[in-house]
């Protein structure tokens, strides 16, 4: 026992030995977080505002740059220094990206022809270049099938007349009450049937190609053919020939490509770092390295939902017209995407923007030979100008040229030092 009281002496007179000589004091009480609001006066949010709260530089997270004045001796001084300001005022706003791009035909308006059924090319009748009109004949397959299928067709047709006639007797005998209601019934099948057989034999005709009109010719002059012509679904350019006369005809391999050249596709590589920016709908201009005097405007109108895993970027279309068709498919060039528009932003130049070491300061005048430090958040870059989305506010002046006099005067004692505890 008389060990542990002498224990307890020793702990205590050390205790009081340091808090006399200032290494240990009793914790006080947490200091009450200031409110997150925003000091409308200054432009900077409230925890951060030198100006109001005078306390708080030199503190944690609160540069001492912050609020820094700095007085020349005379308004002379500051002409001889050169020192030029100019005023802050929201004006138009425009922030773009770039992406690389290659011209494509508009698939939505470009169609690979063929015969939908095998034969031999008869005939070709559009050459590679050559403009077709919708409808038109562009080239003519001829199909033993074909001609099988149109054979079937008038029997079935045949087939269906003579059962519609003899339904329509039975119908008119049975009013008589000359005929039996099951020889009624067995003609109104046998009509309906043949009907079916008739829709199935028409429906096999289109199937492969035949237009309508000549399967109402096919059904007036009841003249077979196995000439199978296939024709343009929609005016256009044939841009593609990969099939020759005598030549067997593959359903699976075009014989001439047809598209609208009077709008292209534009595909866009998107960097992964700057997707979130885009989206759809966005204005673009896309310049092709082949015409780089010349700006073809359009929206995007689709953006990937995938990655590419090897060159790390997003494929996103534009649509533009093709004016006098000087996009050729695959030519290469750069598109300017709008990703954010605004009306009244705030920008300074960049000579007014110096870096001091943990953010980006300006000088804002107070009367004719006393600059302030001001810090501020940056946006995007324009031009000559930086966008400020923090720090300043909307008739404040600020130092262009001999900004960076200014700042060598902030840091004459600190260059390099930096000068937050805790950004």
């Amino acid at each position: 026992m008389k060990r542990i009281a002498v224990l307890v002496g020793v702990v205590a007179c050390l205790g009081l030995a340091a808090w006399h000589w200032g290494f240990w004091s009793p914790a006080s009480p947490p200091e009450k977080p200031r409110e997150a609001a925003f000091c409308n006066e200054h432009g900077v949010p409230e925890a951060e505002c030198t100006i109001c709260h005078p306390e708080l530089i030199g503190k944690a997270g609160v540069c001492m740059t912050e609020k820094v004045r700095i007085h020349l001796a005379s308004p002379e001084v500051v002409a001889r220094a050169g020192i030029e300001t100019v005023e802050v005022k929201p004006q138009p706003l425009e922030e773009t990206m770039t992406a690389n791009g290659r011209v494509a035909f508009d698939a939505t308006r470009t169609a690979r022809l063929s015969g939908r059924i095998p034969g031999v090319i008869r005939e070709i009748k559009k050459g590679l270049g050559e403009d077709v009109e919708v409808g038109e004949v562009l080239f003519v397959v001829d199909s033993v099938e074909l001609g099988e299928a149109q054979s079937a067709f008038l029997q079935a047709d045949a087939a269906a007349e003579l059962a519609s006639k003899t339904a329509a007797r039975e119908r008119a005998l049975s009013e008589k009450s000359a005929t039996s209601q099951t020889e009624l019934l067995a003609a109104e099948a046998e009509h309906q049937a043949a009907q079916t057989a008739f829709s199935r034999a028409a429906d096999r005709l289109r199937n492969l190609g035949l237009p309508q009109e000549e399967i109402d010719r096919l059904r007036k002059d009841h003249k077979v053919s196995s000439l199978l012509p296939v024709a343009a679904p929609f005016a256009g350019t044939v841009v593609e020939r990969s099939g020759t006369v005598g030549e067997l005809s593959d359903p699976a391999r075009p014989i001439l490509t047809v598209t609208d050249l009077s709008r292209v596709w534009i595909l866009l590589d998107i960097f992964e770092q700057s997707i979130a920016k885009v989206e759809v709908g966005q204005e673009a201009v896309f310049k092709a390295d082949a015409y780089p005097d010349r700006a073809f405007k359009g929206i995007l109108a689709w953006i990937s939902a995938q990655v590419d895993p090897e060159s790390r970027t997003v494929l996103a279309r534009m649509e533009v017209k093709n004016v006098k068709r000087l996009l050729k498919a695959n030519l290469f060039g750069k598109a300017t995407i709008t990703v954010r528009k605004e009306d009244a932003a705030l920008a300074v130049p960049k000579a007014s923007v110096q870096w001091e070491g943990c953010h980006h300061i300006v000088f804002v005048p107070e009367g004719e030979a006393t600059f302030q430090t001001r810090k501020v958040e940056l946006g995007c870059e324009r031009g000559s100008d930086y966008e400020v989305v923090s720090g300043l506010l909307p008739g404040e002046k600020v130092v262009t040229q001999g900004s960076f006099l200014l700042k060598t005067e902030v840091l004459k004692g600190s260059i390099g030092a930096g000068c937050c505890g805790n950004d």
